[in-house]
């Protein structure tokens, strides 16, 4: 199944970035507990969601940063998980914005 369209998230600020990756984080982590356990109920405590902390997103992206091109497949990757997980970046962004007013 070939991805349809990539969001350009070239020009996202860190805090936007970090938004759609936690967007992603939870999109895998629904699909993850899917194919571990179906329809049942998890066990209590296992397999929590737990997002990369914001300062450890961070410093991946400064780490990417510091690689030629580094940054831009970065945010390509995170582009094509979103697109993937069918992900409404533009949703997420507006939701972000609205709980920062």
């Amino acid at each position: 199944m070939a991805i349809e369209s990539l969001e350009d998230l070239s020009s996202l600020s860190i805090s936007e970035l970090y938004s759609v990756y936690v967007a992603i984080a939870r999109a895998d982590h629904h699909w993850r507990m899917r194919a571990l356990y179906g329809d049942q109920p998890r066990p209590v405590g296992h397999s929590e969601f737990r997002p990369l902390p914001r300062v450890h997103f961070e410093d991946r992206l400064a780490g990417a940063s510091e690689l030629v091109g580094g940054e831009q497949t970065l945010r390509a990757r995170l582009a094509r998980q979103a697109a993937a997980y069918r992900i409404d970046v533009q949703s997420e962004l507006r939701c972000l914005r609205s709980n920062a007013a």
